[in-house]
């Protein structure tokens, strides 16, 4: 059915219902950050499971070909385009996610799984289309759009900076172990594990802080910066976490 009524339609000969198993030389492999190394194979799971809601796989290109042919009336009716751009509940439309930004209708949709990650959003009033798939799962994908959605209506953006680390000792990561609260229910862990400084935020362990001075950490897999911040004899009693424009203190506590 799927088939018969969109990808073989359209072309897509990229584009099909994934199985546990299947066998393609050009299947992709999905990778995650680990305390070893930036790129570990990702943990497979059962894609079984997903059936209904995910679970396939394609291309750019073939993508592309589908948000082509949804634009020019091969796949749907006019009304039935207009009712899938259209909120319906909340800020859907039919299986499109819907949003306003400065008087332009943005609409589409992302999702991820272990190693992968996919955005799909299109102006559906301009010819303007944004199709980003990673087989990382820890790329900031969404921040990505986010900056080409902003970009496209005009809006100055700040670029990515170049990060270079340093290396520190580990009798001096060693100090900055122990737990920061923000409240009493909100908790970040720092432990030192392989040489590296771990941070264990709110039950999810394994990101890795990586040094650019001796005070500030970049946190990749989050795309966050952490400060340290301490006292008048040098001792750190908290840490700042910054990302985007939101910035948040952690108390160190006492123990």
């Amino acid at each position: 059915l799927l088939k018969d009524n969109i990808t073989g339609k359209l072309k897509m000969n990229n584009t099909g219902m994934d199985f546990s198993g299947r066998k393609d030389a050009k299947k992709a492999i999905g990778y995650e950050a680990s305390l070893k190394d930036f790129y570990t194979p990702s943990d497979s799971i059962n894609i079984n499971v997903l059936f209904g809601a995910g679970g396939m796989y394609s291309t750019v290109n073939d993508l592309l070909k589908f948000d082509t042919g949804l634009k020019n009336g091969q796949l749907l009716s006019a009304q039935s385009r207009q009712h899938m751009f259209t909120i319906n509940k909340q800020n859907y439309g039919y299986g499109m996610e819907i949003v306003t930004l400065k008087d332009k209708t943005i609409a589409g949709h992302s999702g991820s799984i272990n190693g992968f990650k996919a955005n799909y959003f299109t102006l559906p009033d301009d010819d303007i289309t944004f199709i980003v798939l990673a087989n990382y799962g820890d790329v900031q994908t969404f921040e990505l759009y986010e900056a080409l959605k902003h970009i496209t209506v005009g809006d100055a953006i700040e670029m990515p900076k170049d990060h270079h680390f340093i290396t520190l000792p580990e009798a001096e990561l060693k100090k900055y172990e122990g737990e920061y609260a923000i409240n009493e229910n909100m908790l970040i862990s720092l432990k030192l594990e392989d040489g590296k400084l771990v941070a264990n935020i709110g039950g999810e362990g394994g990101l890795i802080l990586y040094p650019e001075t001796k005070d500030d950490f970049y946190l990749r897999t989050k795309n966050a910066y952490i400060k340290l911040v301490r006292d008048e004899n040098g001792t750190v009693n908290a840490i700042q976490v910054a990302k985007g424009t939101r910035t948040s203190t952690w108390k160190r506590k006492v123990i």
